[in-house]
């Protein structure tokens, strides 16, 4: 039986604008593709962002009432993780379900180390929450969350620096319930920042870890079988958006990583984290990677699909007979 982590990208769980009940239908959408891998018979780790809700849940601190305790940004993002654990956890046992599929699923809160004296904790390049171009409400998110903010299309967002993960505390015991049969959620939005303090004691700090990052480590030390990034694209294209766009169905490690540090590969913007992701995975696992369209889920993780990142070019794709 594989192991495979699956990570979800923020448009897979991004709620539409019609509320709440539309957004289950879209996660009853999600959970569909995904159980079908479950259905195949591979343990199964699902990571997801969580980014539009770390950004709303910010913006209700600048609105709330003066006497309103507000959150700090570890807190959002372990209260973001409870809210789209338990949606996506329900949305999947439901189409286990529908599977004939008694298989529990189980939402693990997730804490990863980063280093706050690494220099990426004075850049503030990640960009979270709704795009704002009013004055008045720029001042107040300056004034309330001490953020900088980073002009978008539009208006500006705030920023926060973006850490990368060291270590994920939980790994071992997502392990224990892959074990157990268990269907695990883990990782939300990169995992909540925690670091030591200088005697020695965890505590949480403001900052997004890069969810691909996360789920390149937690992969690496459960030593999954294969790492796969769930997009709304059929994978990495050379030229995306152009009439020569062309899908990059396999190539090696060392093949993406040139494409990553290359400025000239166009059409790849959005994708080159992942891709840096999965490269590293590969690297240290020498496990095959996967991108590919979230439709597609089952497919993109048996080799069938998508754009597949191997260690050596000699593991040939697979093809459907």
């Amino acid at each position: 039986m594989r192991t495979v982590v699956v990570a979800f990208g923020g448009n897979a769980l991004q709620p539409p604008a019609g509320g709440a009940k539309d957004s289950a239908v879209d996660l009853s959408s999600a959970a569909a593709a995904i159980a079908d891998i479950v259905k195949d018979g591979h343990r199964l780790v699902i990571t997801h962002g969580n980014g539009p809700q770390v950004g709303y849940g910010l913006m209700r601190n600048v609105w709330a009432p003066n006497d309103v305790p507000r959150l700090s940004m570890d807190s959002l993002v372990a209260q973001s993780q409870g809210e789209l654990g338990t949606l996506l956890g329900l949305a999947l046992t439901n189409m286990l379900a529908a599977r004939h599929l008694s298989i529990p699923v189980v939402c693990v809160v997730t804490h990863v180390l980063v280093d706050v004296n690494h220099p990426s904790f004075t850049e503030f390049i990640k960009p979270i929450g709704p795009v704002v171009s009013d004055a008045d409400v720029m001042a107040a998110i300056k004034d309330k969350t001490h953020l900088p903010l980073t002009e978008e299309r539009g208006g500006y967002r705030m920023a926060v620096p973006s850490p990368l993960p060291l270590k994920v505390f939980e790994s071992g015991a997502v392990q224990a319930l892959l074990e157990r049969g268990v269907v695990v959620i883990a990782g939300g939005g990169g995992g909540i920042p925690v670091a030591y303090d200088e005697q020695s004691q965890l505590h949480g700090v403001t900052g997004v870890i890069d969810k691909d990052r996360t789920s390149a480590l937690l992969a690496t030390e459960l030593d999954a079988d294969s790492l796969v990034f769930l997009t709304d694209v059929e994978g990495v294209y050379r030229d995306f958006g152009t009439s020569s766009q062309q899908l990059v169905t396999e190539g090696t490690w060392e093949d993406f990583d040139t494409m990553v540090h290359d400025p000239q590969a166009s059409g790849m913007g959005s994708m080159k984290p992942k891709m840096a992701a999965a490269c590293d995975f590969v690297q240290r696992t020498r496990h095959p990677a996967a991108i590919g369209n979230l439709q597609q889920a089952a497919r993109v993780v048996a080799g069938l699909a998508g754009t597949r990142i191997v260690w050596e070019a000699k593991e040939e794709r697979q093809h459907a007979k």
